[in-house]
């Protein structure tokens, strides 16, 4: 089981959290499947990634915000998936400077789903 947990030492404030589908193809994007009411969420251009944040943003609130993240492709083919799978980068800011970038890889099994 993946453990996903933001922790900051210095400060309990509000933080942003960027999500980026670092090597991503048209039709993939990055969701939540949780409410996230306390918390502002913007897309980038190509849906490929996103940030978390908000005056409500604590190191907790976006903790349960990233357990409900999911990958989610357009794709009927997925192709290229299957050998290169996606990774995911995680890269938390404080308000005081960017925390060291975390990383996920996400594999795709084709289902012949005829």
């Amino acid at each position: 089981a993946s453990v996903i947990e933001v922790a900051d030492q210095d400060v309990e404030d509000t933080l942003t959290v960027s999500m980026e589908i670092t090597n991503g193809a048209d039709g993939e994007f990055l969701q939540f499947t949780s409410d996230l009411r306390d918390l502002t969420l913007s897309y980038g251009f190509n849906g490929l990634s996103l940030v978390i944040g908000g005056v409500n943003a604590t190191p907790a609130v976006c903790s349960r915000a990233l357990k409900s993240l999911s990958f989610d492709s357009l794709n009927s083919n997925p192709g290229d998936m299957v050998a290169f799978p996606r990774i995911i980068k995680f890269v938390a800011n404080d308000g005081h400077a960017n925390g060291k970038p975390a990383y996920t890889k996400v594999s795709v099994t084709t289902v012949n789903d005829r």
